[in-house]
Parts: structure tokens; C-alpha cells; sequence
């Protein structure tokens, strides 16, 4: 930290900054309201720090490792929040408050708030235990720790009300409900100059070929096995030569990936994007893929900032039936839900209907500007302000 930055608000993820939406949306609210604050991230490339367009806000623990490889990475997640601490300890008396994102940062940032008198503000994005798929007894321990700081957190953040039978909160007194609409319009970060140019050479001959391609398909997020359906999807790309699917981000999914793209020229595998890119891909595209396989208990109350996507860019999103989103694309017809079998899936695509695409996507936007258009300045500002101010 810099000696000016006395009094900031400290914000500790263990992903980059610029790929996680949710945090450039804070981050954003600090740069207009010229206030103090630092980022603590985790680089897990240990070679993207271009990424993030932070700059001297930003401070990085750099270890390589893999979003969403689970055990793989449980000594590298100690050696992450034993990093944390030490940084919070180090950097106290520049340390006004801290907000971490969930379970696998807040223990350390918990310790240092209780020891040294700062404020805590607890962003859980998911029920780490399910998202992670923790069985017992360690689901017990975890659930439990995490739910215990909810509580003791100055200020807890959860992305919809349905989470607070999950986290099993007996009191909401601390809770604020920031749903995850994302900060739209972001700019390019610097040092992304190269992935913007392989993106705009796939959507130049996406382009070209038009004529010969009945829908553009995209998923953006993580490459979680087994859960999102993306091998499935995969499957049923590889035997649908007039479907294109594009595909970005990181985690365990991406050698097999990076195997069926180079192995049909239907499938465009980008990695690792920043969010001004990832807004370009699912601009491009004619229909959204996010589909969450209630094989994943978190999955009943899933509340992701793809939901918004979809409505935000007037796509129609392609989601699991029986989940959250599930029920409001059902409900609202702003997208289509299947089960969570390939058979499903591969039924739905080959009758998949450009038209239908089109109309679904129509009522999608319609419904974002008459419910969402103003939501960062009219909810979220007002919101956050009470964080931040308090």
C-alpha cells in the first residue's frame, strides 16, 4: 500500500479483479465517489496482472493455480489466506475496513477484524460447502463457520433473499440484498489488447459464414465439470456443424475445451476474459447457455449475474428447469428450460428456431429496461452507500 491510501477500504478476492463483474461493480461505485480503497487479489496465473486495469489500487498474491479444482487446491487456499492475514496485519494502520468475497478469503479477514477493531463486510456469492460440493463431516464445520460470520459480520451481502434459508440466518439485522446485476459497459482493460484481436478474428469469420449458421451459442463463466452441462453441450456441438459455440473463461474444463475446439471449427474456446470482452460475446451471440444441474445443491437457489445478462442484451437465456432462473425465464418467456441430461439438451438444439430466438430475446430486453435499467443508481448505490459510509 501506498502511504496516501490511509483509511481505505480493503477488498479481498481470490480471483483478478476484472474477471469478477460483482467486484468491478464496487470498485466502480469507490472510483465516482472518490473514495479510499485497495485491492488484495489472488493472480492464479501468476502471469495475467494485465487483466486487472487496477493498477497501484491493486496488490496480488501470486500463486498458479486452477478456479474450481476443489482438493487440488486446498493447500494453496491456506497458503492464499495465511497471504491474507499477513497482508491485513501488515497494511493495519491503512486499513479502514474490509470486504471479502466468500468463504475461501473471509476466516483470515475475519481473525484481523476481531483483533485489530475493523469492520467487516462479508459478500458470500455462494454457499461455498455446496458450491464446492463438500460432503460431511467437513460440510458441517463449513457451513457453520460461514453462517457464524454472516452474523458477526458488521454487514453481510447476499444476492437474493432465497439464500437466507440456506445459510440458515436467524437474524437478518446485519443483511443487505445486492442482487448481481452487473455493471454494464465497461471498458476494455489494458494489456488485453491480444485477446480482443483473437475475439474480434472469431466474430469476423462467425461473420463471414453466416449465412451457413442457424444460431450463435455462448457460455461465459466457470468451466465447472459435471454441473453446468458444458460437457454435454460439447457432445452435442461436435455433431451440429450449423451451431457455433463460444466459449470463455477458466477452471478444470479447460484442456477438454481446448480439445474440441481445435478438433471442430464450430467451437471457439477463448479462456480467460476480462468483462469488457465477455460483454462483446454475449452482444454477438443469439442465445445465452447457463444451466445449473441441481446435481449441485447450491444450484436450488443459484442467483447468477447471468440471468441478468440475458435480459440486459436481449438474449434469450437457456437455463435448468427447476432452478431460480429457471422459474423466471418460464414465468417471464425471456429464454427456454431443460433437464439436465444430454438427451435434453441435444433435443431443445437441434429444434432450435432463429425466429423463437429472436422474439424470446425481445420480451428478455423488454423486461430489463422496466425492471432493471435503473437499478444500479436507484438500488444499489443506495445500498452499498449505507456499506461504505457507516
Amino acid at each position: 500500500m501506498n502511504k496516501t491510501d490511509c483509511g481505505a477500504m480493503l477488498y479481498v478476492r481470490s480471483q483478478l479483479v476484472a474477471t469478477d463483474g460483482r467486484l468491478v461493480r464496487y470498485l466502480s461505485f469507490m472510483k465516482t465517489k472518490q473514495l479510499s480503497y485497495r485491492v488484495f487479489c489472488w493472480d492464479r496465473t501468476a502471469s495475467e496482472h494485465s487483466l486487472s486495469d487496477e493498477g497501484t489500487h491493486t496488490d496480488y498474491f501470486t500463486l498458479p493455480a486452477h478456479s474450481g479444482s476443489r482438493y487440488a487446491n486446498v493447500l494453496k487456499l491456506i497458503r492464499w489466506n495465511l497471504a491474507v492475514f499477513v497482508y491485513c496485519v501488515k497494511n493495519r494502520n491503512k486499513i479502514s475496513k474490509v470486504q471479502c468475497a466468500d468463504f475461501d478469503s473471509v476466516l483470515p479477514c475475519f481473525l484481523f477484524s476481531k483483533l485489530f477493531s475493523r469492520p467487516l463486510v462479508f459478500d458470500s456469492y455462494d454457499r461455498y460447502s455446496d458450491s464446492r460440493v463438500i460432503g460431511y463431516p467437513l460440510k458441517y464445520l463449513v457451513d457453520r463457520l460461514e453462517t457464524y460470520i454472516m452474523h458477526k459480520a458488521d454487514f453481510a451481502i447476499l444476492p437474493s433473499e432465497r439464500r437466507i434459508t440456506q445459510y440458515q440466518l436467524l437474524s437478518t439485522k446485519n443483511l443487505l440484498i445486492i442482487e448481481n446485476v452487473p455493471l454494464f459497459g465497461s471498458s476494455a482493460t489494458p494489456g488485453t489488447q491480444d485477446k480482443s484481436e483473437k475475439l474480434n478474428t472469431v466474430m469476423q469469420a462467425i461473420t463471414a459464414s453466416r449465412s451457413q449458421i442457424r444460431a450463435v451459442v455462448s457460455y461465459v463463466g466457470i468451466l465447472e465439470p459435471k454441473v453446468r452441462g458444458l460437457e454435454h453441450a460439447l457432445n452435442c456441438a461436435a455433431s451440429m456443424p450449423d451451431l457455433v459455440f463460444i466459449i470463455a473463461g477458466a477452471g478444470p474444463l479447460d484442456p477438454l475445451i481446448s480439445r474440441y475446439a481445435n478438433e471442430h471449427p464450430n467451437i471457439y474456446f477463448l479462456g480467460a476474459l476480462d468483462y469488457a470482452l465477455a460483454e462483446q460475446i454475449m452482444s454477438f451471440s443469439d442465445l445465452h447457455l447457463g444451466l445449473y444441474y441441481l446435481s449441485n445443491p447450491n444450484h436450488k437457489y443459484a442467483a447468477p449475474n447471468k440471468y441478468y445478462e440475458h435480459l440486459y442484451f436481449g438474449k434469450p437465456l437457456l437455463t435448468s428447469a427447476h432452478t431460480p432462473p429457471g422459474l423466471l425465464v418460464e414465468q417471464w418467456a425471456t429464454g427456454f428450460t431443460i433437464g439436465d441430461t444430454e438427451d435434453e439438451l441435444r433435443q431443445f438444439l437441434s429444434a432450435l428456431d432463429p425466429l423463437l430466438l429472436k422474439t424470446r430475446g425481445e420480451q428478455a430486453r423488454s423486461r430489463w429496461q422496466k425492471y432493471y435499467a435503473n437499478y444500479y443508481q436507484e438500488t444499489f448505490e443506495k445500498r452499498y452507500r449505507e456499506v461504505v459510509s457507516s
